[in-house]
């Protein structure tokens, strides 16, 4: 029997469930778009970007002050951020796993000899 191939699969077959696993939560997890809501025109919008003009008349429009952000200078593009944060958590993981279980082989065929 052999360990390292062994374990090789294993790796193989755990980094492999990691990525489906990844992928779902990126894609369950994706930010919105900016949707026009955070104009400061005064009218109020639907989710598809559209004015809502029945609300906008029942409302009266308004006018609206956006605050600024004090995090829209360090993240101006949630999306890529987004895809950044899973490529980290795709591949960091599984690196990390791989180095374990070579350093573990190392020092038990250090015992071998």
């Amino acid at each position: 029997m052999n360990w390292g191939r062994g374990l090789f699969r294993a790796w193989a077959g755990v980094t492999v469930l990691w990525l489906v696993g990844v992928a779902f939560f990126t894609y369950a997890e994706w930010p919105e778009p900016d949707t026009p809501a955070a104009k400061s025109d005064g009218y109020i919008y639907k989710k598809d970007g559209s004015v809502d003009w029945a609300e906008t008349l029942l409302k009266g429009k308004q006018e609206v002050k956006k605050e600024p952000n004090v995090f829209d200078k360090f993240d101006p593009n949630p999306v890529r951020d987004h895809v950044v944060l899973a490529a980290q958590a795709a591949t960091i993981p599984p690196i990390v796993l791989l180095a374990l279980g070579w350093g573990c082989l190392w020092v038990g065929r250090g015992f071998r000899s």
